[in-house]
């Protein structure tokens, strides 16, 4: 399935793995926009264009110099930070259900648990 349309190696288009919803940025100068695809109805004004859209256009993939960073639109405190120490590679994807996310390169495949990536991190942090 498509999940992003690049051009000059940056996402344009980004679509939910279950075909429900789809973020575009109409100019440069004009914020990402998440659009329903049954109606093309707005649904909301993204603060910056994800690479990434997880089921229902409630999570989003956003590529940053230090990796991916994962957000829910309810709870932006929640941001996870996924560092890396390879290339970004190629278009990432999160899964039907949510729960993991997925991005490749020529020859390899990387696919992170969500829920065990957070859960992980949480045992780093001081005073735990």
């Amino acid at each position: 399935m498509l999940t992003s349309v690049r051009a000059q190696d940056r996402a344009l288009i980004a679509v939910d793995p279950l075909g429900m919803y789809f973020a575009f940025a109409p100019l440069k100068s004009q914020p990402p926009r998440l659009v329903r695809l049954s109606d093309f109805g707005a649904v909301n004004t993204l603060s910056r264009f994800c690479r990434a859209i997880g089921p229902a256009g409630r999570h989003f993939a956003t590529s940053t110099p230090e990796g991916w960073r994962i957000a829910s639109d309810d709870l932006p405190a929640s941001e996870l930070a996924l560092g890396r120490e390879w290339e970004m590679g190629y278009t990432p994807t999160f899964s039907p259900q949510g729960n993991m996310f997925a991005w490749s390169g020529d020859n390899w495949v990387l696919l992170a648990q969500l829920d065990e990536v957070r859960q992980r991190l949480a045992t780093l942090k001081p005073g735990k």
